[in-house]
């Protein structure tokens, strides 16, 4: 289990030790005029938070940019986040009491919920589903899917990953099996294709900025088709990253919770004017260099709130995940979803007129 879990959520972040985030810089200026918007009603139940998180451009660049600008801080929150390396040391974590907040993909709160743990999740991150995507090689460019018959896949046999494939497999009307899945680890995989002892790569970024770069052709992501006569919006893979918590913890501490969505809320309207920044800002976190780490942003998609789309979506995801063994059993995620926090700071939380208007 815990092999399937490390690969469960496709990551980014290129092999990084456990790193200590650096003390929150309260910026002047701009930051000032921001003091008096705190409107938050109460004050948090701990000022102190740890934060579990995995350092790349997926899930933290909106809890990085609020700690490196201060804006927990408006909110009375000292937050410390602690970097993971996979998110399969979040659940046993989160079950065991050792993780009170965490960052991660929606993978992971499903996963403590199937091990009998209340969970509850209060914020989007970020939409995963355009930095996923099938790659072939540069002569089956202007090919059909049935062309594919008898040729050879490459990708990590992971279910987020089979989740893709079978539905692109539907929506093109053919049969998953007539391609050979040749399982490998994800550098492994990219090794394959690169070599051209695969036709075709389902993988995530960088490893498909790669495989572009070297001559391969995008095809599909997870939201739209590039194949050329059939360009447009497809839909055919879901995932995220989100912030949860256990219940019992985020029952107790609703004023903390509210503040630290308060704090995310406000780095995701800073980042709308100020992206460049925020590049900047993550990249020198993440020792990255800036140029990449705008491209890999480029391909997700920012935004706290849940809407009921969402909702449904991620559904469709739990009972994908359960219908092929990773969960253990089918689970209502509108029971698990709680998008009342973010709603509530998007009506209380002022955000100055200058971050939305970009010159």
């Amino acid at each position: 289990m815990k092999e399937l879990l490390n690969d469960l959520i496709p990551s980014c972040r290129p092999p990084f030790a456990r790193l200590g985030l650096a003390a929150a810089v309260v910026a002047g200026g701009l930051l000032g005029t921001v003091a008096s918007g705190a409107a938050q009603s109460a004050a948090p139940e701990e000022k102190d938070l740890t934060v579990y998180s995995e350092l790349s451009f997926q899930d933290p660049v909106q809890l990085i940019t609020a700690q490196k600008k201060g804006f927990f801080e408006k909110f009375g929150l000292n937050v410390t986040v602690k970097y993971y390396q996979s998110g399969s040391d979040v659940p046993p974590g989160m079950i065991g009491g050792s993780i009170v907040l965490a960052q991660g993909g929606f993978a992971n709160p499903l996963v403590v919920a199937d091990q009998g743990m209340a969970v509850k999740v209060f914020a989007k991150n970020a939409d995963w589903a355009r930095s996923t995507a099938i790659i072939v090689q540069p002569q089956f460019a202007n090919a059909k899917p049935a062309d594919l018959a008898g040729k050879t896949l490459v990708a990590p046999d992971i279910p987020v990953l089979r989740m893709f494939w079978i539905n692109w497999c539907k929506r093109n009307g053919i049969n998953p099996s007539s391609i050979k899945w040749l399982n490998a680890a994800p550098s492994d995989s990219l090794a394959a294709f690169l070599s051209k002892r695969a036709d075709i790569l389902l993988m995530w970024a960088p490893a498909i900025n790669k495989a572009v770069e070297a001559g391969g052709v995008k095809w599909q992501d997870g939201k739209n088709s590039f194949r050329p006569g059939d360009q447009g919006p497809a839909p055919v893979y879901y995932n995220w990253g989100v912030t949860f918590a256990p219940v019992a913890w985020y029952d107790k501490h609703p004023h903390t919770v509210e503040a630290f969505v308060s704090g995310l809320y406000m780095a995701q309207a800073y980042m709308k004017c100020h992206a460049d920044e925020v590049v900047q800002i993550v990249a020198k976190e993440a020792k990255l260099d800036p140029k990449l780490g705008k491209t890999l942003m480029d391909q997700n998609d920012y935004g706290v709130d849940m809407d009921a789309q969402f909702t449904k979506a991620a559904q469709g995801a739990s009972d994908f995940y359960s219908s092929v063994g990773m969960l253990k059993k089918p689970h209502d995620v509108s029971k698990m979803i709680d998008a009342s926090i973010v709603e509530k700071v998007s009506k209380t939380v002022k955000i100055p007129p200058e971050w939305m208007t970009c010159s």
